[in-house]
């Protein structure tokens, strides 16, 4: 409770969680994730290149907001500086709003300001966190395969870890990803009210519902 107070966190009941161990799994889960949004799609990340992770990411993102959805991406302008603009610009182009953090060639003062917070929200449902950029070294991971981006020689693949959460914590990120956007835009946007509080209740709720009865 202490931790709670200093933080101004609470524990949240009521969530399902899923590892995703490598960078194969959490690229899959994403993938299906934003293909079956009806809604919503966030994505909050520090590395946004645009290699073939990158550009297959951002042509989803797209299709989803030529379909009506609500996408958003925000992105760290130092962590994505080896991205060419042209693939912000074509997610932008096909409806999805792009807002970049700390860009360092106009904000060079804060060039140790950076945001690595990494979030798929999608629906307001469900969330993957974890390490995971938008990246082929990052999606590579577990395939095997050795990526090069990161330097001329590679001799071993890449690792990193993410989950998949589903349950009242997402109202949580949510709200998180809702404060950046408003930092960088002046308005937070919120898609619907979020009541962390009333989803771990109906959560606990439906837990007790399925709880077995015990025989008299």
């Amino acid at each position: 409770l202490r931790l709670n107070s200093l933080t101004q966190s609470s524990v949240r009941e009521g969530n399902r969680s899923r590892l995703l161990f490598d960078g194969v799994e959490s690229f899959e889960a994403r993938k299906r994730l934003i293909l079956g949004a009806t809604d919503s799609v966030y994505l909050q990340t520090f590395i946004f290149d645009d290699d073939a992770t990158g550009w297959e990411t951002a042509r989803l993102l797209a299709q989803r907001a030529q379909e009506g959805l609500d996408v958003r991406v925000i992105f760290d302008g130092f962590g994505s500086n080896r991205a060419d603009n042209e693939i912000f610009e074509f997610m932008r182009a096909s409806g999805v709003k792009v807002e970049e953090y700390g860009d360092p060639l106009r904000q060079f003062w804060d060039i140790n300001d950076r945001w690595h917070e990494k979030h798929l929200i999608v629906d307001n449902q469900v969330a993957i966190e974890g390490g995971m950029n938008i990246a082929n070294e990052y999606a590579l991971g577990g395939s095997g395969k050795l990526v090069f981006s990161r330097g001329p020689e590679a001799e071993m693949g890449w690792r990193d870890l993410d989950v998949q959460v589903e349950g009242p914590v997402v109202a949580d990120i949510a709200q998180g990803f809702y404060k950046n956007w408003e930092e960088l835009t002046g308005n937070a946007e919120r898609r619907a009210p979020i009541d962390a509080t009333a989803m771990t209740r109906n959560a606990s709720l439906c837990a007790a519902q399925r709880a077995p009865r015990r025989g008299r």
